[in-house]
């Protein structure tokens, strides 16, 4: 995609590469918070752990790799899924799945998570 709006030339596609990468990692920023409150851990660790150390712009911002929008879209998607939104999670998680395979395993907890919370109100 990247490389179709920039035309091949080298230095835009990189750019771009890494507008994408930045993208990921705002979607983190905006939702691993929630996902920790929901699961009783401090929203500042995780923040501070998850986005804010050293290894997140050496390896998902700098490499040019797609694992920063597959692992934003995953904590996205888990977060609403928190929320008791299980259809509009199940569509960011397979977003999430259609960017790199291993982010199926949050599909599971989805699918999961809504005949369980049934089971308990029902």
């Amino acid at each position: 995609m990247v490389s179709g709006v920039t035309g091949g030339k080298l230095v835009l596609g990189v750019l771009g590469l890494r507008l994408v990468a930045l993208a990921g990692v705002a979607l983190l920023v905006a939702y691993l918070p929630r996902l920790a409150r929901h699961c009783g851990v401090d929203p500042a660790a995780a923040l501070w752990l998850g986005v804010l150390n050293p290894l997140v712009p050496l390896h998902l911002v700098a490499g040019a790799h797609n694992e920063a929008v597959m692992v934003g879209l995953l904590v996205a998607g888990l977060s609403l899924a928190f929320e008791h939104r299980y259809g509009t999670a199940t569509v960011v998680v397979t977003l999430a799945a259609l960017v790199k395979v291993p982010a199926r395993v949050g599909q599971h907890r989805n699918a999961g998570a809504a005949p369980d919370r049934a089971r308990r109100d029902g």
